[in-house]
């Protein structure tokens, strides 16, 4: 969902159309508008969350890695199990700390942040 995010809306709709929504958990998104806002959602904080939409028990946090012409050329996700999440806090220091990586990972590739 990192890199999905910002990739043009051309290609995430086309994507999107062949794509079989299968519910792997309770928590698994299951139809095309609520995985378009968790995408915006995405974009708008800057980092994805999977909340056990695949797994019980595992959350995932990710964010791009933008090329030097500044299109996304892929990201970076971190796992953690539910049970090592202390609290919202936790889970938004880990966030905050992934982008950083993922941002080092751009500056690689000269592409800097646009704050």
């Amino acid at each position: 969902k990192a890199a999905l995010a910002y990739l043009p809306n051309t290609f995430v709709a086309r994507l999107l159309d062949t794509i079989t929504y299968t519910q792997f958990t309770p928590h698994t998104i299951t139809n095309r508008m609520d995985f378009l806002a968790d995408l915006e959602k995405t974009k708008t904080r800057g980092w994805s969350l999977n909340q056990e939409e695949f797994t019980r028990g595992i959350v995932s946090v990710g964010a791009p890695i933008f090329s030097g012409d500044h299109g996304v050329a892929g990201a970076i996700c971190v796992d953690i199990p539910t049970i090592r999440i202390e609290n919202e806090r936790f889970l938004k220091q880990v966030a905050q700390k992934v982008v950083h990586t993922a941002q080092e990972i751009s500056d690689i590739g000269s592409y800097h942040h646009l704050e």
